[in-house]
């Protein structure tokens, strides 16, 4: 056994090294049990050592302790953030644990902290592919695309947010029927778009979405919503686009305004988007907080809406 390699400091406790040597002896002869065991005890010992916690993290995801590990990580790139295998360990704990998002933010920092890692830059690339799939069906609308700074380098704005998840799948579902259920009671199972625009829930339906908003800190909305179809839409705070680009694809016509350092971002969304904004009849056009330059005057704008 691994423990059998332990040798003690005085007062009867195991050295770090001896803990350490003992745990990597477990982990390559398969005993990750074991292995855990012997890094925990060296953490103990050394709490602020990062690698320590990061093979902590990495046997206790081998031993599907996806909690645990991912506060391990956590631990580790905090104790060394400029470590990129702190962080791409970090992202595989929380791809494990379902947290998509978090493990597309931890991929992309470790890229940004070592760009030579072909293995990390296709993990990246298969969540974001995750996130995109996962997204179109959350939201109600298959062809949507929305993309983000995963790294957060542009700030909030550049972030996916679940309250624009949430605002957006209202408004599908306030327009599509099909969609009004799946918004209230599984938002990551697949859902059908209806296309018939336009038509209007029933009345248990407009209950279950003002329940839906009222869970969602969107108490203040009044339900039913107007469908978005044929009106002119201020966005304010519109970030990664999510909510404005969802309302043109339900034929609205909408402006969607943010800092300028998030115009590339939020342009670009826009493009992905344009042919299921234009097959809708929806328009959309970015625009930075300064409204007057795309000629958006206040009486011309029939909904304000803000994230």
């Amino acid at each position: 056994m691994a423990e059998a390699a332990l040798s003690t400091m005085p007062g009867g406790l195991p050295s770090v090294q001896d803990a350490r040597y003992a745990a990597i002896s477990a982990a390559e002869a398969g005993d990750f049990a074991s292995a855990a065991t012997q890094f925990a005890a060296a953490v103990q010992l050394c709490p602020t050592d990062g690698a320590l916690h990061e093979q902590l993290a990495q046997c206790l995801m081998e031993l599907e302790h996806h909690k645990m590990a991912v506060a391990a990580a956590e631990t580790a790139t905090a104790l060394e953030p400029q470590w990129s295998d702190a962080w791409a360990t970090l992202a595989r704990c929380y791809l494990n644990s379902g947290q998509l998002r978090s493990a597309q933010q931890a991929f992309s920092r470790s890229l940004t902290l070592d760009p030579d890692q072909p293995e990390v830059h296709a993990e990246l690339s298969e969540i974001s592919n995750l996130i995109q799939q996962q997204l179109k069906r959350q939201v109600g609308l298959p062809g949507l695309t929305i993309t983000v700074d995963p790294a957060g380098q542009l700030g909030p704005g550049c972030m996916m947010w679940e309250a624009g998840i949430r605002l957006a799948q209202l408004l599908v579902a306030n327009v599509s029927p099909k969609a009004a259920t799946a918004t209230v009671t599984a938002t990551d199972s697949p859902t059908s778009h209806d296309s018939t625009c336009g038509c209007k829930p029933n009345a248990a339906q407009h209950n279950a979405l003002a329940s839906a908003g009222s869970a969602n800190g969107l108490e203040h909305v009044q339900w039913p919503l107007r469908p978005p179809a044929g009106m002119h839409i201020l966005e304010v705070g519109a970030g990664t686009g999510i909510v404005g680009i969802t309302a043109a694809a339900l034929a609205a016509h909408v402006t969607l305004t943010d800092l300028p350092q998030l115009q590339p971002l939020l342009k670009a969304n826009i493009a992905a988007n344009a042919a299921l904004i234009r097959a809708a009849g929806g328009t959309a056009a970015a625009a930075v907080l300064d409204w007057d330059p795309v000629g958006t005057q206040s009486e011309d704008v029939e909904l304000l809406q803000g994230q």
